[in-house]
């Protein structure tokens, strides 16, 4: 990755980055649930199937482990989160507060189908560091939804 990129070319080498890394957390996601069903399934066909449900585990387990690790990698040739967060530790100048401000949350909110309500407010609370508001819940289940859910 060249240093010599301009503050506009970084944003935008790091949006790419996030498009990949929001893919790779949702195939995670993604995972997690065909990992339910088919126990569920596995539960209800074949109830004393446990070589077959130790092995389904332990690939399970795996991939997703692999994927953690690939998400965590601070190898300075791949797009990780880690490497992510040390491109922006390294170059904070690049995100000011009015670039921020200038990335229209509520376009970026529809794009991802994410409720802009939960999106930082230009107020006291968030210029102090404060968490201004709340994400949403997961309707179903009633959890909260946070970047971090992989369990």
């Amino acid at each position: 990755m060249s240093g010599k990129l301009s503050a506009d070319e970084r944003l935008e080498l790091w949006r790419d980055w996030l498009d990949g890394l929001k893919k790779e957390i949702g195939d995670r996601h993604v995972e997690r649930g065909i990992w339910r069903e088919m126990t569920d399934a596995l539960d209800a066909k074949l109830p004393h199937s446990v070589a077959f449900r130790n092995h389904y585990a332990r690939l399970y387990v795996d991939a997703q482990a692999m994927a953690i690790r690939r998400l965590t990698d601070k190898d300075h040739r791949v797009q990780s989160v880690a490497r992510l967060l040390i491109e922006i530790r390294l170059h904070r100048d690049v995100m000011t507060r009015s670039r921020f401000i200038g990335l229209r949350p509520s376009d970026e909110a529809a794009r991802s189908g994410v409720e802009s309500s939960w999106l930082p407010q230009d107020d006291a609370r968030c210029r102090q560091g404060e968490v201004c508001s709340s994400p949403p819940s997961d309707t179903k289940s009633g959890h909260r939804v946070t970047i971090g859910d992989l369990s």
